[in-house]
């Protein structure tokens, strides 16, 4: 019995040293099926996700992952911030259309993080460049290629980027922005023009609609401006 005992003891804490290092410092083993991220990862690369950097991410509530269309957890402090460059996997945020932002915490994405919240980001004839940064950012040499590559040689659906409105931003894979990056405690002075760029986050986080209305902006019935 007392075998049996100290076998029980060390069961419950490998399992419980099991989930608190999947919860809180690195994700499984994740496989990457595409080579959007190459030469960086190719497609068929095995990846561990490091959740210490940013901070581990939980639920608030296990038993109600999802509240009206809207993610809710708690993130951890982690040890730095993220950097730019960095390689993030990341939930797609737009998981039910493409009209409001609403994460499937089961779809990850890859990618790597080139502005930071603060920063203006713009695409230069292919280049990504922010705002008072002076170094590459992403793969420059894939960027080189793009700026050498045509109208033509795209469909519209590659070709034509976020905020998808044509009438009042014409921007495209080789020439985008500026877009300003929010940031905490940051305010923007919105317009009829602007609050495009920014509708689906301030849906996200005030739990109302935005629209426009006789050149004004409303979020639900209130006017807004900043």
């Amino acid at each position: 019995m007392k075998n049996l005992g100290f076998y029980a003891v060390v069961f419950i804490v490998s399992v419980a040293f099991a989930v608190a290092l999947r919860v809180f410092v690195i994700a499984s083993i994740i496989r990457i099926p595409t080579g959007s991220m190459e030469p960086a990862v190719l497609a068929g690369d095995k990846i561990i996700v490091a959740k210490l950097i940013p901070g581990a991410r939980v639920y608030k509530d296990i038993r109600q992952i999802r509240v009206d269309g809207k993610v809710q957890t708690k993130r951890f402090k982690g040890v730095r911030k993220v950097r730019r460059n960095d390689v993030m996997v990341f939930n797609f945020p737009y998981s039910a259309g493409w009209d409001r932002i609403d994460m499937n915490l089961n779809v990850f994405y890859l990618k790597r993080c080139v502005a930071l919240p603060g920063d203006t980001f713009v695409i230069e004839n292919g280049i990504y460049r922010v705002n008072n940064f002076q170094d590459s950012l992403g793969c420059l040499f894939r960027q080189q290629e793009l700026s050498q590559m045509m109208r033509k040689d795209f469909s519209d659906a590659i070709w034509n980027t976020f905020p998808y409105d044509t009438a009042n931003y014409q921007w495209s894979m080789k020439a985008f922005g500026p877009l300003y990056v929010p940031e905490s405690g940051a305010t923007i002075v919105l317009d009829t023009l602007n609050c495009v760029l920014y509708k689906r986050l301030i849906e996200y986080e005030t739990d109302k609609p935005l629209s426009v209305r006789d050149g004004k902006v409303y979020s639900g019935e209130e006017k807004i401006k900043p």
